[in-house]
């Protein structure tokens, strides 16, 4: 399929795709699921939510998004990165557009992340020209290219190392998607890159402490991988299976759904199995705010 990025266009698919959500929940100490619960779309009651416009006329082809406060001033803030160049922030409230960079291209994926601990949230993206970090400097913001060569198209940064500096993990999309690369840093000079393999491609990836030993797993669809551990070192992972009826290309979210104190996967389908996707065309950017009870 050309020109699908499932990791953000399921968010553009119509109400009746949405309602293809897989939740995989209980994780047991076994780190091995038994079945998956298929999630119907049920009206909600107790939270309802307003659309409100942050630009009409927005970039073009933005696929590059994330969410977080770049001026430090405790409000959430959007960013947006265009394919046809160009990465933007939103400043909330009001909503002022500012440009970040207005030269790289921005692919599927990026992460809203203090990289270079410096007390300011950076921006880590995947570019046609490779990973790049945007560092924000306070009162502008310097463009560095980190790594290079595989075309990704799903990005995280975590320690997985534990070594206390913040490390990229990336999948490319589609066949290319059976390899997970990880990028461990040893400073934004210097990166040690390895690799896992899976049973199949597909997209999507998250990356949590999913059985709470602190270290950071790696979730994809179908499979999570435990991470053994290893200080400043490449870390060794182990794969389990939690559910063969979970999406291979997918999004992931990891989240206790169910309030029992342990991780739950969440994964819905990049696109409909056989069919093709509802791709928003448009430029014009929205945020859904909860409506007080």
């Amino acid at each position: 399929m050309t020109n699908v990025k499932g990791y953000h266009d399921m968010r553009h698919q119509s109400a009746a795709n949405l309602n293809q959500w897989l939740m995989f929940g209980r994780l047991s100490a076994m780190a091995s699921m038994a079945a998956g619960l298929l999630l119907s779309a049920a009206p909600a009651h107790a939270v309802s939510f307003s659309q409100q416009t942050i630009d009409a006329h927005g970039p073009p082809r933005a696929w590059g998004k994330g969410v977080g406060d770049l001026n430090g001033d405790g409000s959430a803030d959007v960013v947006i990165g265009s394919y046809d160049g160009g990465l933007y922030w939103y400043q909330n409230p009001g909503w002022a557009k500012r440009t970040i960079n207005g030269t790289y291209r921005i692919e599927e994926d990026l992460e809203v992340v203090d990289l270079t601990r410096d007390g300011r949230k950076d921006v880590v993206a995947i570019t046609t020209a490779g990973v790049v970090l945007f560092e924000n400097g306070g009162s502008g913001w310097t463009a560095r290219r980190l790594v290079s060569g595989p075309n990704l198209h799903d990005i995280e940064v975590a320690d997985v190392d534990r070594n206390g500096t913040l490390d990229i993990i990336g999948r490319p999309q589609g066949g290319a998607g059976n390899t997970i690369y990880i990028w461990r840093q040893t400073n934004l000079a210097s990166w040690q890159g390895s690799k896992i393999m899976l049973p199949t491609g597909g997209e999507g990836l998250e990356v949590v402490d999913l059985d709470r030993d602190g270290r950071q797993d790696i979730v994809v669809g179908r499979y999570w991988l435990k991470n053994n551990g290893a200080t400043g070192a490449a870390p060794s992972f182990a794969r389990y299976t939690y559910s063969t009826a979970a999406p291979t290309n997918a999004y992931i979210a990891v989240a206790d759904v169910n309030k029992d104190g342990r991780q739950d996967i969440v994964a819905s389908p990049a696109w409909p199995e056989g069919g093709r996707a509802n791709l928003s065309v448009e430029n014009q950017f929205s945020i859904l705010v909860p409506r007080d009870a």
